[in-house]
């Protein structure tokens, strides 16, 4: 049954030799199918190194399953991508490690950080404050949009 499905998926999942889209169906199947008993095979996909396409299916399965905060942590902080960016910041959101909350207020106040991490910081919040979904998020990341975009509306919105 599902079990051993999510099994053969695990081994797919951490099989190296395999091309890295095969792999990230592995990890979206296993978040599908709720395995929480094969995390570790998706925090080994979160792996510096692997494909931007690996570590955002796998971060997508992470986040259907919840947990792995650390891990997501460590992958967020190594992310580039915007996409890839999203996807764990909607995971890290939701596994909410502790610290997380003053983390990225400070990673979206600070202006030296690039656009989309501050935009995918905002993400993050907005999973942690809804887990349910995005929309916090979303409205977060288009008021920081604005800010860096559309001169002087930080001052008549008073954003940080």
């Amino acid at each position: 049954g599902a079990r051993r499905r999510a099994g053969w998926l695990a081994r797919l999942a951490g099989d190296a030799s395999a091309p890295p889209w095969v792999r990230g169906y592995a990890c979206t199947g296993l978040g599908l199918l709720g395995a929480h008993g094969h995390r570790d095979a998706l925090v080994g996909c979160l792996e510096e190194g692997a494909s931007v396409d690996l570590r955002r299916d796998a971060a997508t399965a992470l986040g259907l399953l919840g947990g792995a905060g650390e891990a997501l942590r460590a992958a967020f902080g190594t992310a580039v991508d915007p996409g890839e960016l999203g996807e764990l910041a909607v995971a890290l959101g939701r596994a909410r490690p502790q610290g997380l909350a003053e983390e990225m207020a400070l990673l979206l106040a600070d202006p030296s950080q690039p656009l989309p991490r501050r935009v995918a910081a905002a993400h993050v919040l907005g999973a942690a404050a809804d887990p349910r979904g995005t929309a916090t998020g979303a409205r977060l990341a288009g008021l920081l949009a604005y800010r860096e975009w559309i001169p002087g509306l930080h001052d008549v919105m008073r954003l940080p």
